[in-house]
């Protein structure tokens, strides 16, 4: 190894990153304060449109079922040949009516009860969610398991659990809010493609995002912007259609979505804003536990160049490029050059445009990446080599 054990590790001061959580936080909370008032808004417009409309049909269609029931069943015109009966029915109905709110509230809650309880899920188990249909294992790789616990040490960190996930695709992401409860998932991929350098300095980012409480964090920001899209589809999808409130949910899942798709977009850039800072701190944070600025850029410039090679398409998942220390390539835009010889005018006409939608795209694509780029992070390991090179 680079580094020797009993070297001495000096955590790095994040002012910048203190600096964006001052900024970023406040204006999440403002996000989410929306989101829930929103929120209620729509729980409480379903509930007193179903119980409005009850309230007014209900008792007048009660009344008029009540009477032509007991006129049928006594053959009688005069209500008073019906005695009791009509009572008798009218009680009967609003007992039906009654049935049927609960059954409706119990739909309803159990339909909310699985949905927080599916959040909790995917929150805790986050290994399951991103490797679905891959099988991991107990970490029996000797060097890995070596080198983890080194890192750890030197990190002052609790040794965190092992896993191996089967797939080629070449990933390290650590799973836990506290660091007595981490696991560390590293692909077979990743095992074949790093040296131990490279590995040392991987395993190392992923445990100073573990120092820095990074998963704990981003789950907190996300939740804003999962909290705003699912308002949206509660707006949108809460019970039948053809019930009596559709009309009226609907009419209101309009100024939701008008809410709520901005504040989801917003959220979305803050989020990745977020997320860019605390890449860049855990990467200073591996030089602060290996002391090897050029293993981490290494690893950074080989895991890049993996994955600029396929098969990639497991790895596009929303969640696996958030966590991954380097986010897949997404497919260029690349024009078809037959396009251009078959319709040289047409083409000549929309170029232009295509280029203007290539640029907007490119744009979108930095806004919401939730890594800065890798010619980025490996020029500040660079300069960061330099500073530490020089007396």
């Amino acid at each position: 190894m680079s580094r020797p054990p009993e070297r001495v590790v000096h955590w790095p001061r994040e002012v910048a990153l203190t600096a964006r959580l001052v900024v970023v936080f406040p204006l999440l909370g403002l996000l989410g304060l929306v989101v829930g008032v929103f929120g209620v808004a729509a729980a409480l417009l379903v509930i007193g449109l179903t119980v409005g409309c009850l309230a007014m049909v209900g008792p007048m269609l009660g009344i008029l079922l009540a009477q032509e029931t007991a006129s049928l069943l006594t053959g009688a015109e005069s209500p008073e040949s019906w005695g009791p009966l009509p009572w008798l029915l009218l009680v009967a109905w609003h007992l039906l009516v009654l049935v049927g709110l609960v059954r409706v509230a119990r739909e309803w809650g159990e339909t909310a009860r699985t949905a927080v309880a599916e959040s909790v899920r995917s929150a805790f188990d986050t290994t399951g969610k991103l490797f679905p249909d891959t099988p991991t294992r107990p970490a029996e790789d000797d060097r890995l398991r070596s080198t983890t616990a080194a890192l750890a040490q030197q990190a002052d960190l609790p040794l965190p659990d092992l896993l191996v996930a089967e797939t080629d695709a070449p990933e390290i992401l650590t799973v836990g809010y506290r660091p007595a409860t981490t696991t560390l998932v590293v692909t077979e991929g990743l095992l074949a493609t790093l040296d131990d350098a490279e590995l040392e300095a991987a395993v190392a980012h992923e445990l100073a995002h573990v120092k820095n409480r990074d998963a704990a964090v981003m789950t907190a920001a996300s939740s804003v912007v999962a909290g705003a899209r699912l308002v949206r589809q509660y707006a949108w999808g809460m019970g039948p259609r053809s019930s009596p409130q559709s009309d009226g949910l609907g009419l209101f899942a309009i100024p939701v979505s008008l809410v709520m798709v901005p504040v989801t977009l917003l959220g979305r850039v803050l989020v990745a804003v977020l997320s860019r800072t605390r890449e860049r701190a855990a990467d200073r944070g591996a030089v602060a536990i290996t002391g090897n600025p050029s293993g981490l850029a290494s690893a950074l410039k080989t895991l890049d160049a993996t994955l600029d090679r396929p098969p990639v398409a497991d790895l596009r998942h929303e969640e696996v490029v958030a966590l991954s220390i380097v986010p897949p390539p997404r497919e260029p835009i690349v024009a078809k050059q037959s396009w251009e010889r078959r319709r040289p005018i047409l083409w000549s006409v929309q170029k232009p445009i295509r280029r203007g939608i290539a640029r907007l795209r490119r744009w979108i694509r930095r806004v919401y990446s939730t890594h800065p780029t890798t010619d980025e992070r490996v020029e500040r390991l660079g300069a960061l080599e330099r500073r530490r090179g020089s007396p």
